[in-house]
């Protein structure tokens, strides 16, 4: 079996201080620095790897004293994979699902919605599990009771954001089905945010053939609201 020839070329933004290599290794090029009044010549060396915490390869590339840590399979998807729609596609993936395996073969540019349902697919990536999931803050009782609380009160998200100490797009989450699925059934939530009664006024003069800007006047609502009622969108229907 004929052994691959490992290929180097320099990394965008580093040139001539370090390169990557089609087989995923990167090196640091020979280079001089100044040395007690004189200069000292440092060989290339292969560096060491280390892992984020999400498993993937990364490294610290330092350019005018200061370090910065890379990805080395973005590393050799700058260097040797072409990107069909570098406009669209950010994300470098790992066709046998190994993270470590940063050989070019292994590596093609994609979106975040294709890396996602890759990763979902062969179960890379796990959906969210409520209070199960290192990154949740709260309880799947206390996400129950959000869930059910927006959807036949209207308390306003940000009292419950306060309440609970969270980000109001943790409550925003948890209402548009993303989080916390296991424990509401991921059905999302359109709220309304003005009242029953007030939605019933709209109705009402809507029925009577009232001009949508009196009615704006009248009942102190928006120009799109009346009209998303008056469509029968987002939960608001006539009674007719």
């Amino acid at each position: 079996m004929t052994k691959e020839i490992e290929e180097w070329r320099d990394i965008e933004g580093y040139e001539g201080l370090y390169q990557v290599s089609n087989l995923g290794r990167v090196k640091s090029c020979n280079k001089k620095v100044k040395h007690r009044g004189g200069f000292k010549t440092y060989p290339e060396k292969i560096m060491s790897q280390g892992d984020d915490r999400d498993g993937y390869k990364i490294l610290s590339l330092c350019k005018e004293g200061k370090k910065h840590t890379k990805k080395v399979n973005r590393l050799v998807g700058f260097a040797f994979i072409h990107n069909p729609k570098p406009d669209k596609y950010d994300k470098v993936h790992h066709e046998d699902h190994i993270k470590y395996n940063n050989h070019h073969s292994n590596l093609r540019w994609v979106d975040n919605s294709i890396n996602t349902k890759e990763a979902y697919r062969v179960g890379a990536t796990q959906a969210s599990k409520g209070e199960d999931s290192p990154c949740s803050l709260l309880t799947n009782e206390d996400a129950l009771f959000i869930y059910n609380a927006c959807r036949d009160t209207d308390v306003r998200v940000i009292d419950l954001a306060d309440k609970y100490n969270v980000k109001r797009s943790t409550i925003s989450n948890i209402l548009a089905g993303r989080r916390y699925v296991d424990v509401t059934g991921g059905v999302p939530i359109i709220r309304r945010r003005i009242s029953d009664e007030r939605i019933e006024e709209v109705i009402d003069l809507l029925d009577k053939g009232t001009a949508i800007s009196k009615i704006v006047k009248l009942v102190g609502v928006s120009k799109s609201l009346v009209r998303r009622v008056d469509r029968k969108e987002h939960g608001y229907f006539k009674k007719r």
